[in-house]
């Protein structure tokens, strides 16, 4: 008698915080901050989901004070802005765990899922001649020198 164990399809947040804009990460993380506040299905989290709404709430004052191109309020910005991404990824990893591979719960926490359809390679465009040049053939002898690496 061989039972086999059913696989556990893992669900990951789609991430790629880096690339995002401003307003999209406070977007996501506004998003998480919602759905995970009281959600029964998540205890234990790993980060602290007021202290993750006032950071994104400072985010986005930062984001608007930025705006005049101050240097200062920048760096201020992209350092919240890390601080917000690093609590995205801890909680992130934290409900691909926990959700044990059902849908309904992985999404009621208010993270996108990423895709796990494999997207094949692009083909490569078709070259296209766009002229031919008939040159008379000859019967010169043409002298070719190879040049190294160091020109002689």
């Amino acid at each position: 008698m061989t039972t086999q164990a059913k696989k556990v399809v893992k669900i990951k947040p789609l991430e790629g915080y880096t690339a995002m804009s401003d307003a999209d990460i406070v977007q996501r993380g506004t998003a998480a901050q919602t759905g995970l506040t009281g959600n029964s299905n998540f205890q234990n989290l790993p980060v602290d989901l007021a202290v993750l709404k006032t950071d994104i709430e400072s985010l986005s004052a930062l984001i608007a004070e930025s705006l005049d191109g101050s240097k200062k309020v920048i760096a201020q910005k992209n350092k919240q802005r890390e601080a917000v991404i690093k609590m995205l990824l801890l909680l992130g990893r934290f409900v691909e765990v926990h959700c044990n591979g059902d849908m309904a719960i992985f999404t009621s926490s208010g993270f996108v899922p990423a895709s796990t359809a494999k997207v094949p390679p692009a083909p490569l465009p078709l070259p296209v001649i766009r002229s031919v040049d008939h040159a008379q053939i000859t019967r010169e002898r043409r002298n070719v020198q190879s040049v190294g690496a160091d020109g002689g």
